[in-house]
């Protein structure tokens, strides 16, 4: 497939945000001008980037035979990195430095911009988040109904254990003890195998985390390897999703789009029946669990996962 980067503008406006857009290698049909273009936007989990969806989206190319119909057809994908994250984190690493705190409302706002920004609407888009990329494309709906033609939200966090906002998450302390720099891509690469999180991962998968998602630097004259995600940024979004959240509690009725939960079988964070009473709660929603996989069940099985979301995406456009 082909790949074209752009930079544009996050939220606040001073941030800017890294988006890749992928395009097939050739259409599998002529486009007629009676079919409505769709576009896939992609939005990733917090700590990753956008080249984790990149051997999912090349699997949903391949199977665009199976997905397309006679009166839709899926032209591009989009993929970004959220501004405090992934290659737009080392864009805006000044304005990051002194961050306080990461609300999930803003991740939300920074979706909507990205959505006017490629000019996207609610008819053409269907909009692919996981976890923190799941949450945001959901308050996005929410602060404008009908901003996406669809949502497929895989194991979104609906429900938060946090008294307060910006309360320290369970995952808080790990995350800013996690090791950040790494002499070699094969010392990352065996230190996340060895973790339990990363251990299930697919090598594939992991390969392009340790590719994209390190930064490569000089220190005493040696390379080193740092997280472009810098542990304290991904700390203060887990801290962040107590207002999103009482968002889904109050106002599920505002997500008006066809809404689909993906959730993994063996997930440890995301239990089936959030997943269930918040799609009943949704004018049009659906649950669906996939028979294996965890909270990071798109980099654990991609191909089962991809196979799920060509399902998912035809139903859309019958």
């Amino acid at each position: 497939m082909n790949k074209e980067t752009k930079t544009i503008s996050g939220y606040p406006s001073n941030r800017k945000v890294v988006a890749n857009i992928y395009t097939p290698k050739q259409l599998v049909e002529p486009v007629q001008s009676s079919k409505q273009e769709i576009v896939l936007l992609f939005g990733h989990a917090n700590g990753f980037h956008k080249e984790l969806w990149e051997p999912i989206i090349s699997l949903l190319f391949l199977n665009l035979p199976k997905i397309n119909t006679f009166s839709h057809y899926i032209s591009k994908a989009i993929a970004f990195d959220f501004s405090t994250q992934g290659d737009s984190a080392v864009l805006n690493g000044n304005i990051l430095s002194n961050l306080e705190k990461c609300d999930w409302i803003d991740y939300a706002r920074e979706s909507h911009r990205i959505v006017e920004q490629f000019g996207l609407s609610s008819r053409n888009t269907i909009a692919i988040g996981h976890s923190l990329g799941a949450s945001s494309f959901l308050v996005a709906e929410i602060i404008k109904p009908s901003l996406f033609k669809a949502i497929i939200a895989v194991e979104p966090v609906l429900k938060t254990a946090m008294p307060k906002p910006y309360f320290p998450s369970p995952f808080s302390g790990s995350t800013i003890r996690r090791k950040a720099v790494f002499i070699s891509k094969k010392e990352a690469f065996d230190y996340y195998k060895s973790k339990l999180t990363y251990s299930t991962w697919d090598d594939q998968i992991l390969s392009l985390h340790i590719d994209h998602g390190l930064l490569k630097k000089t220190q005493n004259g040696k390379d080193i390897y740092t997280l472009k995600c810098n542990p304290k940024i991904e700390s203060l979004t887990y801290d962040g999703a107590f207002y999103a959240t009482k968002l889904f509690e109050k106002f599920p009725n505002m997500i008006q789009c066809p809404t689909t939960i993906i959730a993994g079988q063996d997930s440890p964070f995301s239990k089936a029946i959030f997943g269930i009473d918040f799609a009943k709660s949704l004018p049009s929603g659906k649950f669906f669990q996939l028979d294996k996989g965890g909270h990071l069940l798109p980099m654990e099985y991609p191909k089962e996962f991809a196979t799920q979301l060509v399902i998912q995406i035809k139903s859309l456009l019958l």
